[in-house]
């Protein structure tokens, strides 16, 4: 016979057991029979028509938004960048594209998001951080997927219906005060951490969308539906789907090496973990999907050109120890290695401007910039950015290193005798 002991143990191992059941029996229901392929063919939108009156009342902000990007200078305005967006986008669902609109906009952040009534965003950061053909498409994939699956409007009616309508109102219009994008956690904190720009001016407009969207949030089982949707699209088109486990992995890797720190990214809206990279691995075997199709990287070919003002984006907003992570990723698409020290190192010295920092991590910060300024300086190419030499001699100059500051200016003066600001430089010397 068991003691009461021992029946309380039996007790909560089977329940331990029973509930592990109960995951596994779900993932495959997940996987054998929940496919939007297997549901209906062609795939089919919805519109405005669909909604309650109020519902509709918020449809009708949510397309004003995506007027007001349209007509925006956030907009990027690339047509092979836009074509091939809507490629990737075709070959995933077919005709179900004619439903979906996609904008390519400038702003920081590994994310992009689906607005309920069909309207696609990807952030310039994503497309910077995306690292092959494959990898973008498990990204348009996975948002599409919210989309036919109507997750997005899903999440509206549950909003609605817990009274939180002018909520959402406020947010779509005014982002209301709760931002939280990359390393400020609020609008007022970002527009002190950054320079007033142009870019940065557009950056806070996207933010207050993306706050809006963040009071839309979608469920796990919506998660895992879009992840599963958008491997099984890839394995039956010209797409690796072990490239989204990729996807994954980065982005787990960039919040890792900013640790606190971490910035906004589809991190934020979209959890990520080690169960979903093995969710989207038993997705993977079950579809006999292998990783041996010929990747395509024509999509680092198309955002060549942007690449150093994107950067740029990206350090006036994360923080220094994320934006280094970042740009070491860059090593490999495009970025060489005296750029990739320059900027590391001006990221450290934006840092020391911050409000947000104390002292004593200023104090570090100085330190690493000019030991990353010396590396960047020490290439024979730092020679095409004179600049490296300028900013040299400025931070020596501030930290009281005025040997050092002279011999950066002169450096500079020689490789740039026609800068516009030479003469000031050498009345430094």
């Amino acid at each position: 016979m068991h003691s009461g002991k021992d029946r309380s143990k039996l007790f909560f191992k089977t329940s331990l057991c029973r509930a592990f059941l109960t995951k596994i029996i779900a993932l495959i229901f997940l996987l054998a029979s929940n496919s939007l392929l297997s549901q209906q063919s062609p795939l089919v939108g919805f519109s405005e028509d669909e909604l309650e009156e109020d519902e509709a009342g918020l449809w009708m902000v949510v397309e004003k938004q995506e007027q007001q990007i349209r007509t925006s200078s956030i907009l990027i305005n690339d047509p092979e960048l836009q074509e091939k967006i809507e490629e990737i986008l075709c070959e995933l669902v077919e005709e179900g594209c004619s439903y979906l609109r996609a904008y390519i906009i400038r702003a920081p952040g590994f994310n992009a998001f689906m607005m309920p009534n069909g309207a696609f965003f990807i952030q310039s950061g994503l497309l910077l951080r995306i690292k092959n053909d494959d990898q973008l498409a498990s990204v348009i994939g996975h948002e599409a997927s919210h989309y036919f699956r109507r997750h997005s409007i899903d999440g509206l009616r549950e909003t609605y219906s817990r009274g939180n309508t002018f909520a959402v109102l406020g947010a779509v219009v005014s982002a209301a005060s709760a931002v939280s994008i990359n390393s400020a956690t609020s609008l007022d904190q970002l527009s002190n951490s950054v320079n007033m720009s142009n870019t940065a001016v557009l950056m806070l407009q996207t933010a207050q969308i993306m706050a809006a969207l963040q009071l839309l949030e979608y469920s796990r089982s919506d998660e895992t539906e879009a992840d599963l949707d958008s491997i099984e699209w890839m394995t039956k088109t010209s797409f690796d789907g072990y490239e989204s486990i990729s996807v994954w992995e980065q982005l787990i890797a960039e919040q890792e090496a900013a640790e606190q720190h971490a910035g906004f990214s589809l991190l934020s809206t979209h959890p990520a973990s080690e169960q979903r990279i093995k969710d989207l691995s038993v997705k993977l075997q079950s579809l006999s999907a292998n990783n041996s199709k010929s990747q395509s990287y024509s999509i680092l070919n198309l955002v060549a050109s942007y690449r150093e003002d994107w950067l740029v984006d990206e350090m006036r907003i994360l923080h220094p120890d994320q934006f280094r992570f970042v740009v070491n990723q860059q090593l490999n698409l495009g970025i060489p290695p005296y750029l990739a020290k320059y900027f590391s190192g001006l990221s450290y010295i934006d840092a020391m401007e911050r409000d947000e920092f104390s002292n004593r991590e200023k104090r570090a910060f100085s330190e690493s910039a000019l030991d990353l300024l010396k590396e960047a300086s020490s290439f024979e190419e730092s020679t095409k950015m004179p600049e490296i030499f300028r900013d040299l001699g400025r931070l020596n100059e501030q930290l009281e290193n005025t040997e050092e500051a002279k011999q950066a200016y002169r450096r500079y003066i020689e490789i740039a005798p026609d800068a516009w600001d030479a003469r000031f430089i050498r009345n430094n010397i």
